[in-house]
């Protein structure tokens, strides 16, 4: 990481965030910077688990990233993330689950949120290609950690069919994921 990603994420004071005049801390999460090799600008994109910040908040942020910026003689530009909706839809065939389909579906969305505040901002950057995505193995890896075993939702996944995400979502530099549960039918196989 970066000195300006860490202030960015611990503050000046390393005091676990940037302070807000009231004395909380902000928790910025997730960073990404990213150079312009040509021009030497760098622009920092910043979130928290729930995506972008508030608005007071990035400024905030910001303030404390360009004092140290200029305190050692460079800029940077802070920017907020752009939240990326990825709705995941379809079906899934399981079997040997003793939890409700209303207690599956809820940790689905436990499972989304969590994919979701661990997914990098820009998402995830398989060479060769040089732009993020969000792939759709990733989407049915949440789908079929809600049947983990240890979990009351513990099941067999026996097949998984999502029509949405149809694939990979991309994702450009500032961009955050977040991924939420539409509609997934539950078939039970005895």
């Amino acid at each position: 990481r970066s000195s300006f990603e860490a202030i960015a994420l611990n503050g000046v004071d390393n005091g676990g965030g940037v302070p807000r005049a009231d004395g909380s801390r902000i928790t910025v999460t997730k960073t990404q910077l990213v150079r312009d090799d040509d021009t030497g600008e760098m622009t920092l994109y910043v979130a928290d688990d729930d995506g972008p910040l508030a608005g007071g908040d990035i400024t905030l942020v910001e303030s404390a990233v360009q004092a140290y910026a200029e305190w050692i003689g460079t800029t940077v530009t802070v920017l907020n993330t752009v939240a990326v909706p990825i709705l995941v839809e379809g079906a899934v065939t399981i079997q040997g689950a003793s939890a409700t389909n209303a207690q599956i579906e809820a940790q689905w969305d436990i499972e989304f949120t969590r994919a979701s505040r661990e997914a990098p901002i820009g998402g995830f950057v398989i060479p060769p290609a040089l732009t993020g995505t969000i792939t759709l193995r990733y989407a049915e890896n949440a789908v079929e950690s809600a049947g983990d075993a240890g979990k009351t939702t513990a099941f067999t996944l026996v097949d998984i069919a999502l029509d949405s995400p149809a694939g990979a979502t991309p994702l450009a530099a500032g961009e955050v994921p977040i991924i939420t549960r539409g509609e997934i039918g539950i078939v039970r196989l005895t």
